[in-house]
């Protein structure tokens, strides 16, 4: 016995998924020097959405140390980069969909260590890491910080960059400068960031210029879209 096709039945509509997008929901100021816990009170995560991941990039400057751990609404995130030495830089991050604002708690190594934080919320990507790696220059006589990562096609690439003169502004190669200050007066420290979304699966050569010699961190993370 054959089936006919019933007549007036529909193909059900799949919607495609969400086109990739970066957006900065808030930045913060180091909230407790003298503390290795940093914890940032109300942070913004932007509109809701079944897809957001909020990603936090942090750079730190002091003694030698690293970020060792972010809580993002209480939930821990997951570790996407990070340096260890005295001008640090961290990619956090974790899938939050719902949710209006909230905590953010950064934990370092040690004390004594100016804390710069870019918050963002990614969507249409998936919440693990596809990609990521690092670059240290501890001499202090660097301009040009380069490292590559693989994207998969309609992904993001996020760098974090700090280095120890607050005066060298940075220059992106092939990534959207996000943030790019001195985040405070009392300490010789350059907090950078940036990301875009990659259109086809690609290699991505991501370059930190800066204007003025120093040194530094750089660390890349890559995102698979959906």
């Amino acid at each position: 016995m054959m089936l006919g096709v019933i007549a007036g039945a529909r193909t059900p509509i799949i919607p495609p998924p969400p086109a990739g997008s970066i957006e900065l929901v808030d930045q913060r100021q180091d909230p407790a020097f003298a503390s290795a816990t940093k914890t940032l009170v109300g942070v913004n995560f932007g509109d809701e959405d079944a897809s957001r991941i909020i990603a936090v990039l942090a750079t730190g400057a002091g003694a030698d140390h690293q970020v060792t751990g972010v809580t993002i609404d209480g939930n821990a995130a997951t570790l996407g980069a990070r340096t260890n030495t005295g001008r640090s830089a961290a990619i956090y991050f974790f899938a939050l969909p719902a949710g209006a604002s909230g905590d953010v708690v950064i934990t370092v190594s040690t004390t004594g260590i100016y804390v710069r934080t870019a918050i963002l919320a990614l969507r249409g990507v998936a919440a693990s890491v596809f990609d990521s790696d690092t670059l240290i220059d501890t001499g202090g006589f660097g301009t040009t910080f380069n490292k590559s990562v693989d994207a998969a096609a309609s992904g993001i690439v996020l760098a974090a960059f700090c280095g120890n003169n607050k005066n060298a502004t940075v220059a992106w190669t092939n990534l959207a400068e996000i943030t790019d200050i001195n985040p405070n007066g009392d300490a010789n420290q350059r907090h950078s960031t940036a990301g875009s979304v990659i259109d086809t699966a690609s290699t991505v050569s991501v370059t930190a210029e800066t204007s003025q010699t120093t040194g530094g961190s750089l660390a890349l993370v890559s995102f698979a879209g959906l």
